[in-house]
Parts: structure tokens; sequence; C-alpha cells
């Protein structure tokens, strides 16, 4: 990672701080991102779980931490 842990940077920086699982997913997917891995992650959670907070804290994440790149984001209904 680039050196920030996304638990602090969503409580810290975010003021939206994320649930134990929320973490276990950002760490999971911002490892296969930072490390070039390319996998692709489905997250089935339950109404209300917070899938909106998980995506927006990667995004923001990736766009604060990292010197240059693209993110491309696509959410069919």
């Amino acid at each position: 990672m680039p050196g920030i842990d996304i638990s602090w940077f969503a409580r810290e920086i975010l003021h939206k701080p994320l649930y134990v699982f929320q973490e276990e997913i950002c760490n999971a997917i911002l490892d296969s991102v930072l490390n070039g891995k390319g996998l692709t992650f489905t997250i089935m959670l339950a109404r209300q779980s917070g899938k909106n907070q998980i995506s927006a804290a990667i995004e923001t994440y990736l766009l604060a931490c990292m010197e240059s790149g693209t993110i491309i984001k696509a959410a069919p209904t």
C-alpha cells in the first residue's frame, strides 16, 4: 500500500470509519490493485450494509494516495 492504512484513511480523513468486514474487503481489493494482480471482485452483502461506503472509500483512497492513474467504475443495475 502507499503507506496509509485504509481504516485510518476512512476514519481520519473521510470521517466515515469502516466496520471490520468492510476493511477486509477494502484491503483485498487494494492488494489486487496496488500489486497489479488484476483480480475481479463481486461484493454481495445485505441491503444497507455499506457497499457504497466500501466503493467510495477505495476510490477516494486511490485518488488521494496514488501519483497518477485512471479509475473506471462499472456499476450495472
